[in-house]
This record gives structure tokens, sequence and C-alpha cells, in this order.
């Protein structure tokens, strides 16, 4: 081989040394990333988890107080009721 050959192909090695130099610098990168935003998605489901329970809670408590406030209704009537026929007693 002549000296011009082997220059060039000295070049072109040194130049595939840096390119694969380059790409594991950015493959070291993109893994570093890939686990911030796996990290990010963990938590991102742990909130939503808590918000589903939460939604669950509220649900649940939304439903008991509906429940209170018919049997509210209802104690008052009767409360009301009470009133009305100690106040038609004649005490005298």
């Amino acid at each position: 081989m002549n000296s011009e050959k082997i220059e060039k192909l000295s070049q072109l090695v040194t130049s595939i040394i840096e390119e694969s130099g380059k790409l594991k610098a950015e493959v070291q990168r993109l893994n570093e990333k890939i686990e911030e935003m796996e990290s990010e998605n963990r938590a991102v489901l742990e909130r939503n988890r808590k918000a589903r329970t939460d939604l669950k809670r509220l649900y649940a408590l939304e439903d008991s107080n509906r429940k209170m406030e018919k049997e509210k209704s209802v104690v008052r009537t009767k409360v009301n009721t009470l009133l009305e026929n100690l106040e038609k007693m004649n005490f005298a």
C-alpha cells in the first residue's frame, strides 16, 4: 500500500473512533434520560394511584353525606311533628 492510502485509512479509522466515542456518549446520555423518565413515570403513577384512592374516598364521603342529608330531613320532619303534637296538647 502506498503512503497516501495508509494516511487516508488512518484518517478514516480515527474518524470512526471519534464517531464511536460520540455515539457511546450519546447512548450513555440517552440511557440516563431513560432512567430519569422512568423515575418520573413511577412518581406520576404513584400520584395517580393516590389520586384514585382519594377519589374513591371522596365518592364514599359524598354518598355518606347524601344519606345523612336524607336522614336529617326525616329526623327534622319527625321533630316538627312531635313539636306540633306537643303544641296541640292541653296541659291545663
